[in-house]
Parts: C-alpha cells; structure tokens; sequence
C-alpha cells in the first residue's frame, strides 16, 4: 500500500475517507493532502470530485474536473460530473457536459434524463427516454418520477402501466402521487394493489388520509400497521388535532412513546387553536423541553387570534435573526385581525425582509376592511403585474367593492374571476342583500353553484329587513324552503322572527321561537331572539305578553326590548319610556315614540317630566 501524509492514512483509507465525507472543510483538508498523487491517479482524482459533489460544492468539483488531463478521463469522470450538474440544478451545464461525453453509457442517459426531470423539461426528458437504446429499473422509475413531480399523473400512470418490472419505489412513487393530490380513491387501489409493503408505503397511505381530514380511514390505518415509527405518531396526532378532534389529540400525545419537537408543536397548536390559551401559555413556558422558530410561530399566531398583541410582538422580537415569513405574516396578521388600525400593519408590512401571496393578501383585506379601497386596488393592481393573483386575492377585491358599497365594481370583478368558490358568491350576495337590492340578490342566490347557511341567511335578511309585507312574505318563502336542505342557525331565526312581526304572523313567530330548543335543535335562544319575539308580540296588539316575556327573559333588557313596548302599546308607556331614557339617555327616537302612543295628553306630560329630569341631570 503507498502512505499517505497528514492523517496518516494509505490510499484506502483516504478514498475511504472521501466517500464518506459529507463537509466542505474535512473535503478540502482532505485535497490538500492527497493534491500530489492526483496527477498520476485519475481514481482518487474521480473520488475527489464525488467528494465535493456530495458536500454539494459543484463548482470545486468542476474545478477538479478540469484538472484531469482530457486524455485521462475516463468514462466515470464524465458520469461523476454529469451527475454532480443534475444533482445540483444546473440542466444547461449538464447537457453540455453530455454532449461532450466521447460515449455514453445507461447512467449518463439516466443522470440527463433526471436532469430534465427535475427541472420540469418533460418534452426533453421524453425525447431523451425514447432516444435510450436500453433501459433498466432506474431508468424507468427517472421518467415516472419527472412525470409524478411535474402533476401529470396520466403519463405516469402510463409509464407505470408499462413498466417491465416495477418496485417497492415504483409503487410508493405512485401511492404519493395520488395522495397528495387527493385522489384517495386511486391512492388505495394502489395501496392495495402493492406486491409488498413497507414502512413507507403504510406512512404515505396513513398522510394522505390525515392531510385530506378523513381521520376515521387514518385511524384505520394506522391501527393495521405492523409497526410505528414516530413519523406515523407525529401524522395521526397531527390529523386529529387539524380536525378539531381535541380529545382524541391529546389522548394519542399521552400513549406516545416518544416525542419530538414536531409532536411537542402540533401539540401547542392544538391548544392554541381550540382557544384553549392559558394552556397554550402552560405548554410553552412550563411543559415544552425545547423551541424553535415553528414553535415561536405558533405561539405569535396564538396570541395575535385572541387579541393578545402585546405577547404576540413579545415573542415575535425574541424570535430575533431566525424570523421567517410565517413569522412576519403571523405578526402582521395579528395587527391587520386586532391592531385596531392600518398603522401597525402598514408598518410590519414595509418592514418585512421578503413578502409571499400571503402577505400581500393579509394586507389587501386589511385595507378592504379599513375601507381603503384606493390603495387595495393599487395593491392588486401590483399583484397582477407580479402575475401573483390567486382565489383569496380576488376575493379579498371583491370583499373591499363589497364593504364599500361600490356594487358595480364588485359585479365587474366578479364577473372578472377565472375561478370562484362559495365565498366568493356569498359577497356578493351579502353585498346585494346589505344594499336592499332584493331582486339582484335574488338573481345570484339563483345562479349559485352550491350554497351554505350564510347564503340563504343573507337572502333571507334583505328581505326581512326591508319592511314591506310583501318583502317579509318573501322571507318566509325564503325559510320554508331552507329547511328541506339546510340546519338554520341562530342568524336564520332572528331574520324569520323580524319576517313574522313585519307580517304580524304571531302563530309562525311563537312556533319558531318555541322550537328552537326541539325541532331546529338550536341550545338556547339569544337576546336577539327574544328582543324579536318582543317584537312580535307588541305589533300584535298582546302588550302583557310581551311585557311578561321582557320580565321574564334571562338577560337584562336592553332599550331595543323597551323600545318594542313603548312603540306598540300606550299601556304601560311610562315604565318603557322611562327605562329608555334611562339606558339611552340622549336617544330623541323615544321621546317620538312616546309622543306617537294613544294618550296623547299623558304622554306630553310624560315627555315634559323626562325632560326636565334629563336637565337636571345634565346639569349636574
């Protein structure tokens, strides 16, 4: 064996050291120390140039590329350098090092092939598979692969269909494919499918039911494994938890037999986002052995959901130099929910190092909402040019029209949109039927492709709020047919109820308030429900009952009740108005009402004793 200097090792040992190095400071303390055999030994010269492929450094492997005498290279010196550019990204550099190539073999067709692949140039990836005069397994699963990471699940489903042998890979390449697609349905023939299984095969499976919210399968799954690694606890716990399946969580974290910082994070969000804060805080200050960014990210969004802002900036600014953008987002999402103003968002937003579309759409809805329509069209004005406009973009667009009550201009945008979900008809709807535009509202409630509680609710509001007979008839048309498809909510009953007093429907008001608690299966009713039920009761001429319900109900009046008994009934005017005065004291709209009951002398000098009073008071 020939002795090498430095660390002592012969020519085995420093290959060997070569192979398995993987940092760029041992790999050029290394070559300085094997420099003087490279000239005369074209392996370790190949092996030094593997050695910095893999310590990801293509540009000093370039470099001992080029030290190699053209006549000594030999075929791996080519094959090593052509997999170091494809590994690395580089494609152009790649295809010149293959064009150079004196000749090739099935691995530098493979390893441009890849390249290809990688850099989703399928056209170029398929000419170069058909162009291959022989072809073996990695050949093959390189052209599935460039197909499942480009989304054409067809062509790889060809390809696999064609495959002469296929393997464990091959199978769970496939798996993947669909799963993270959500075809769930192809995911498990292929899951069922596979000659054999292994970990990773189970683990694809148990994510793709976990990340598409079908906790029950992932359940199903998981129990049937032969075996669990921590990436399969990590998944199921991660399932229930993004499910809102809090006690099942918690119960999975308990049995786990070991915990990473993944576990330990899912866990914090867990509580964090079922608004369980104080454990959250417990969990973070008390229970949780280490942190990281993820971990302070999560406690920001935490905070920045309840309104807590002084925390949310507290750990925001300890997250120092590791800030990423879902920190600034969290950040600049708690100030645009909660700040109370543009100016704190504005300000965490011109400070970001970097923004996504999540950024830049925090910002534009913050502006709708603010009523600052100017600058979010000049917001998504500079998102078109970036060409960075998504579905949540136009919509937050269409919420500022909307807010603001430019109704041309959300129907134009709306009719703008290439793509549309339920939200995005919803503001529109909502838009219309804020606006009392009953007959438009109508129109787009007809033309929904598919509608939720809050679509019939709006329908039903711009109606019920309008005032007319006819238009509170029309709500309850709107009702009857809502309840042969949809479970009405507590918003639902309140426009019912204003329809029924409208209307002065007693029988259909009392029967709705009564079921609440049985057919409609809603817990309680709300002072909203009881405030309208009030109502019902005066615009039907039954003032003691609705003067008992008021007595009765289990929240404090508020002047709306009272205001119900003094504008419907003359009897028992004076208590009404006087609880009025005394809860609104500047409220002109009682001293109307008052005025505008039966007994007319009574009420002038009702009117002229309260005021006197309110003088005096004021006075004082």
């Amino acid at each position: 064996m020939n002795a090498c200097g430095g660390l002592g090792l012969d020519r085995r040992g420093y290959i060997h050291a070569m192979k398995s190095c993987r940092s760029l400071s041992v790999a050029e303390s290394i070559h300085s120390q094997v420099q003087h055999l490279l000239h005369a030994d074209v392996q370790m010269s190949n092996m030094l140039l593997h050695m910095y492929a893999n310590c990801g450094s293509v540009e000093r492997a370039r470099a001992v590329f080029d030290g190699i005498a053209p006549r000594a290279r030999n075929l791996f010196s080519w094959v090593l350098m052509l997999s170091a550019y494809a590994r690395s990204g580089h494609t152009r550099q790649a295809r010149q090092v293959f064009e150079a190539m004196p000749e090739h073999d099935l691995v530098s067709w493979t390893s441009i092939l890849d390249a290809y692949g990688r850099e989703g140039m399928l056209g170029e990836a398929w000419q170069v598979f058909c162009s291959m005069r022989q072809r073996d397994l990695v050949s093959w699963a390189a052209m599935l692969a460039a197909f499942v990471a480009n989304g054409r699940l067809d062509c790889a489903k060809r390809i696999f269909d064609a495959m002469p042998e296929r393997n464990l890979v091959s199978w769970t390449s496939m798996l993947s494919a669909y799963a993270q697609r959500r075809h769930l349905y192809k995911a498990k023939r292929m899951f069922d499918g596979m000659p054999e299984r292994d970990l990773v095969c189970w683990t694809a499976m148990l994510v793709a039911y976990a990340q598409n919210a079908v906790v029950e399968q992932a359940k199903a799954v998981f129990d049937a494994m032969p075996e669990w690694e921590l990436v399969c606890w990590n998944a199921m716990l991660a399932a229930n938890a993004q499910n809102g399946r809090v006690s099942d969580a918690v119960a999975l974290f308990a049995s786990m037999p070991e915990k990473n910082l993944c576990s330990w994070n899912t866990r914090l969000s867990l509580e964090a986002d079922s608004g369980s804060m104080d454990r959250a805080k417990q969990l973070f200050l008390h229970e949780m052995p280490e942190w990281n960014v993820v971990t302070m990210n999560a406690m920001v969004t935490a905070y920045g959901q309840n309104g807590h802002l002084v925390e949310a900036r507290r750990v925001f600014d300890a997250i120092g130099k590791e800030r990423d953008v879902i920190s600034w987002n969290a950040m600049l999402t708690a100030y645009a929910q909660h700040g109370g103003g543009m100016e704190e968002a504005k300000l965490v937003f011109d400070s970001m190092p970097e923004h996504n579309l999540v950024s830049w759409n925090v910002m534009l809805c913050c502006y709708g909402q603010h009523g600052h329509v100017g600058q979010a069209k000049r917001m998504f004005s500079v998102l078109q040019e970036l060409e960075q406009c998504d579905l949540v973009s136009c919509n937050s667009m269409l919420s500022a029209y909307a807010s603001c009550g430019e109704l041309e201009q959300a129907q134009l945008m709306f009719d703008s949109m290439q793509e549309r979900d339920l939200f995005s008809w919803n503001i529109l709807l909502s838009a219309y039927a804020a606006a009392g535009r009953t007959v438009q509202a109508r129109q787009v409630f007809g033309r929904m492709p598919e509608r939720a509680v809050v679509s019939w609710n709006a329908v039903l509001a711009a109606y019920a709020q309008r005032g007319t007979a006819g238009s509170a008839s029309e709500a309850l048309e709107v009702l009857h047919g809502m309840l042969l498809v949809e479970m009405p909510d507590e918003v639902t009953l309140v426009c019912a109820l204003l329809a029924c007093s409208r209307l002065g429907q007693l029988a259909t008001g009392l029967h709705l308030f009564r079921s609440m608690a049985s057919d409609l299966q809603l817990l309680h009713a709300t002072q909203k429900h009881y405030g309208c039920m009030v109502d019902v009761l005066s615009r039907a001429g039954h003032a003691e009952a609705a003067r008992d319900l008021v007595a009765a109900m289990p929240f404090v009046p508020t002047a709306q009740e009272w205001r119900c008994l003094l504008m419907n009934s003359s009897s028992g005017s004076k208590l009404a108005a006087s609880r009025v005065f005394a809860l609104e004291p500047n409220d002109c709209a009682g001293y109307v009402l008052l005025a505008n009951t039966r007994s007319m002398p009574q009420a002038g000098a009702l009117v002229s004793t309260v005021g006197i009073c309110q003088g005096a008071s004021s006075a004082t």
